[in-house]
């Protein structure tokens, strides 16, 4: 896999691990996979903005091939361990400063309990 296209695993909650190991990542690629945990980023040349905003579960990022890092690439993430190349200029510091802090869940409806919530819906409309 060398193209990770915009949006293209964009939302997709369900997605936990991703094999491969892709070169660009282009915006928005994966945003709001929330529980995205791990992934090899170390061919990866370019991350483009927004790829991996809100991947709450994304904690350890290997950018060691890193060319092209577009500012909030990783905005709300829980990122504890980069490894960068050291003659990279990046504001590594916006990066840390863009990590997810909070300590509450934001919400999330997961696929098979759709049809529960409608149903649940429904009764506060009719007793209305």
């Amino acid at each position: 896999i060398k193209l990770i296209g915009k949006e293209a695993f964009s939302c997709c909650v369900q997605l936990r691990n991703f094999v491969g190991q892709p070169v660009v990542v282009q915006h928005s690629a994966f945003f709001n996979c929330i529980n995205l945990c791990q992934m090899d980023l170390s061919a990866a040349n370019t991350i483009e903005e927004n790829a991996f905003g809100l991947c709450f579960s994304l904690n350890k990022v290997n950018l060691k091939s890193i060319v092209l890092l577009q500012n909030n690439a990783f905005i709300n993430c829980s990122i504890s361990s980069l490894r960068r190349p050291k003659h990279f200029e990046h504001d590594w510091k916006q990066l840390k400063d863009q990590q997810h802090k909070s300590t509450h869940q934001f919400c999330s409806v997961q696929p098979r309990k759709i049809k529960e919530l409608q149903l649940k819906i429904k009764a506060v409309v009719r007793a209305l």
